[in-house]
């Protein structure tokens, strides 16, 4: 979905800037830190990718390499995914990448638009709203997985399509100024995941019609109220309910 609304905006840019007198050269560049021969990167090409650039890196922070990159590059549009789909999944890459390089951030982005030199964003909000941005370049944006805009995958284009190999920044190069970087990786505390509680929940002997009845009634929802008494009759009142719905086997 980020590769899609990076391809609509550069031909948007593309459109724009043959209308005009003043033509830009548009490039949409794919880049990955990790393993260059890891089979799910070919796949990518399939989604029209001619070149996917990758840093190899082994199994250490992508973000010092990434960051590198960009410094030295300087786009003027980062497009990411919010968080990855399997690892540790922390959701924090596009955020100190934004920090390190001093970009402005923009989050589960919608939908994307060029107008008037300027990127429009139309950003996803719980129980489908929409809160809409207009900012300029340069930018980094993440693409919610809800996004509407989707490449289409053929056989032809993964066939092109090649991964390409570029270098670590040199040390020598000013894009290597990046200090404190705190790591994503180390220093965590690893456990077994712990079992979720199961929700109690009291059965009912009621026929569908009943249950039906019951839940377009005005009344009330029914059950019992115990206002009479002191706490020790309430509380056998409330275990005697509990007895007869075999909520908990009752220990003789």
């Amino acid at each position: 979905r980020a590769l899609a609304i990076g391809q609509s905006i550069a031909q948007e840019i593309g459109k724009a800037s043959k209308s005009s007198a003043n033509e830009k050269d548009v490039q949409l560049i794919a880049l990955h830190a990790g393993d260059p021969m890891a089979e799910t990167l070919m796949e990518y090409t399939g989604y029209g990718i001619s070149t996917l650039n990758v840093i190899k890196t082994k199994k250490d922070d992508p973000c010092p390499h990434l960051a590198g990159y960009l410094l030295q590059e300087k786009p003027d549009l980062v497009i990411a995914g919010m968080q990855a789909l399997g690892g540790l999944e922390s959701g924090m890459v596009p955020y100190l990448l934004a920090d390190k390089i001093n970009y402005p951030l923009i989050s589960g982005v919608f939908s994307c638009s060029l107008e008037d030199d300027k990127i429009q964003c139309s950003q996803y909000l719980p129980k489908g709203r929409r809160r809409s941005f207009v900012a300029s370049l340069p930018l980094i944006i993440t693409i919610h997985p809800r996004a509407t805009s989707k490449p289409q995958f053929t056989w032809a284009q993964r066939q092109q399509g090649r991964i390409r190999k570029i270098s670590k920044i040199p040390k020598n190069s000013q894009a290597t100024a990046i200090t404190n970087f705190p790591s994503l990786i180390k220093n965590w505390d690893y456990a077994a995941a712990d079992k979720k509680r199961n929700r109690l929940s009291i059965g009912s002997n009621r026929s569908g019609f009943e249950r039906m009845q019951r839940a377009i009634s005005i009344g009330g929802g029914g059950g019992n109220v115990i206002k009479e008494g002191n706490a020790a009759e309430k509380a056998e009142k409330i275990y005697s309910i509990i007895h007869e719905k075999e909520v908990y086997p009752v220990i003789k």
